[in-house]
């Protein structure tokens, strides 16, 4: 998918992608924004230079996008802490949820957590805390 002109330079989004990979693997992030900008520095007509504040401006998108980045690994870390306290609060509860693998319906007391892959699994059911559809009582352990 062509993305255009940007910053003097013509773009393909998506070029060195392999086939089945998600509209969201292919936007922009801060190391393309880089080169992108370094491509134009290298490429600019030395007869018709670009205003300095341009630049200023190109450097400040650049700023917000590794912003963004580290605000959304802050979130998604954050995100996984929650999930962890949520499933630790579920130790010696009898839970009840579906097997990712057979889509069975799998019961049983909860005796602690895990991460795995970025998901918070379940023990011993050894499901993901997402698939749980039912939570019980305080058991006597």
């Amino acid at each position: 998918m062509s993305i255009g002109n940007i910053f003097g330079v013509s773009t393909t989004l998506g070029a060195n992608t392999t086939p089945g990979t998600s509209a969201a693997n292919q936007t922009l992030g801060k190391d393309d924004f880089l080169k992108l900008l370094v491509a134009q520095l290298q490429n600019q007509d030395p007869m018709n230079q670009q205003d300095d504040t341009q630049y200023i401006a190109q450097m400040a998108q650049f700023s917000s996008v590794e912003q963004l980045q580290n605000i959304s690994m802050a979130m998604d870390a954050m995100a996984l802490r929650s999930a962890l306290t949520e499933g630790s609060s579920l130790i010696g509860k009898n839970v009840t949820g579906t097997d990712s693998t057979t889509h069975q319906p799998v019961s049983g007391v909860v005796t602690g957590v895990r991460v795995d892959a970025g998901q918070v699994i379940i023990e011993p059911l050894n499901i993901p805390i997402d698939n749980i559809t039912e939570i019980k009582g305080v058991n006597q352990l």
